[in-house]
């Protein structure tokens, strides 16, 4: 059985600090007489000409860091998060939210991990507090190579970030040499099929422990990492949503559902959706963002990267998405005779999509509306789709858009992203 690594996320935060500051010479770091456990006495070994004590005045410290910032220097300022979120707030929100300021706020004993210290140090209203300061972004590593990973994202970045973290030493589960960590976007860590389980911080290795003893009594259970507080990821809402297609029909779904399914908050979901329909119409359109890039990334099952973006090409792309992931586009598709789609489709056509039509129909191009030529393509374009899924996706892809073209190409010489 592999070693079981326990180390503190703070523990994660201060070495951190003294490898950025090797890379970066306008990086500073101030503590307000705290920094053995905030563990900013690392950097202040390392680089004493760059570390500021400013003694037991957070908001000093506050109103310090937001004016290094403003001269080019990346800060970080660092306390206890009861102190740094609870007594200095005022100077967070007024000197450093309010410009939007380049400081990186440390706050280390976050939570009740910081039990011996008693009631006064534990702090769980921070995050709410930094919550309500716009452009706030706000990070809770789960382990100390998150916390790691999580202090380069944050001096990368341009702009306010509280991060924050824990006490007391945790199980180490992300690999150090793989990890990788992106603001805003959470980690599966275990799949399952019966329950979701949403954690952040210390609490995403309880969260693995629980997902142990569910499976024990025959619950599978899903464990999420969502180590960004805000801005929350949502990417999980879709997931969640694309979970409940394949267990029930479109309609049958509510924002309720949805809310329940992401364990968020209904102002996180209507902060990125205003409907249901609006979160499906969303997931389409990055599909057809996609599909008419100018640019086509490759994906895990297919590559469109090197061939030209053509009409076919383009159509045999879409079908290889809705072949390939399924479970994100046949739910939408199938509600409503596939009305909602095609209503997608076609709205996402007149906003991005120019029609070239061929030589031989010169005489009726210039009276044919645009829009009344999209209308008849899209519509046979979802009548092509629902007659592929009936026949359970046979033909192949390559196959079905040459049918598609076959029907077109007469009339149609070619789709043209606008602006290209």
């Amino acid at each position: 059985m592999a070693e079981i690594i326990k180390a503190a996320t703070r523990d994660g935060y201060g070495k951190a600090l003294v490898e950025l500051g090797a890379i970066n010479d306008k990086l500073v770091v101030l503590d307000a007489d705290l920094a053995e456990a905030t563990k900013t006495a690392m950097f202040k070994k390392a680089y004493p000409d760059r570390f500021f004590d400013t003694g037991i005045a957070e908001c000093n410290m506050i109103g310090v860091a937001g004016g290094l910032s403003t001269i080019g220097y990346t800060v970080f300022a660092s306390s206890f998060a009861m102190f740094a979120a609870g007594r200095a707030f005022e100077q967070i929100r007024n000197t450093v939210g309010y410009p939007h300021l380049n400081v990186k706020i440390g706050a280390t004993h976050a939570g009740i991990s910081v039990g011996e210290d008693g009631a006064s140090h534990q702090c769980c209203e921070d995050i709410a507090l930094m919550r309500t300061i716009p452009g706030m972004v706000i990070i809770n590593p789960a382990d100390d190579v998150e916390a790691r990973a999580a202090v380069f994202a944050a001096a990368e970045y341009d702009g306010p970030v509280y991060l924050r973290f824990g006490r007391l030493a945790v199980p180490r589960f992300n690999d150090p040499d793989n990890y990788k960590f992106e603001i805003g976007k959470s980690v599966q860590l275990a799949d399952g099929k019966d329950v979701t389980i949403i954690a952040t911080g210390l609490m995403v290795n309880e969260a693995l422990m629980a997902r142990d003893m569910l499976e024990n009594e025959g619950i599978s259970a899903r464990v999420i990492n969502m180590h960004t507080i805000k801005p929350i990821d949502r990417q999980a809402i879709i997931d969640a949503f694309v979970k409940l297609l394949t267990k029930t029909s479109y309609e049958k779904i509510s924002v309720k559902d949805i809310i329940d399914a992401a364990d968020v908050g209904r102002s996180t979901f209507y902060s990125h959706f205003e409907t249901k329909d609006d979160l499906a119409r969303q997931i389409c359109f990055e599909l057809f963002d996609h599909i008419f890039s100018p640019v086509v990334p490759p994906c895990s099952t297919h590559n469109f990267s090197d061939m030209p973006q053509n009409t076919e090409t383009r159509i045999t792309h879409i079908l290889y998405h809705l072949r390939d992931k399924r479970e994100y586009y046949l739910g939408i598709i199938n509600y409503d005779d596939g009305t909602l789609f095609l209503g997608f489709f076609r709205d996402y056509m007149l906003q991005n999509v120019s029609i070239k039509m061929s030589g031989s129909y010169d005489e009726y191009s210039q009276r044919v509306p645009e829009d009344f030529l999209i209308n008849s393509l899209t519509s046979s374009f979802v009548g092509m789709i629902r007659w592929w899924l009936k026949n359970k996706m046979n033909p192949g892809p390559e196959v079905v858009a040459g049918y598609y073209m076959a029907l077109i190409n007469p009339a149609i010489a070619e789709f043209q992203t606008k602006g290209e």
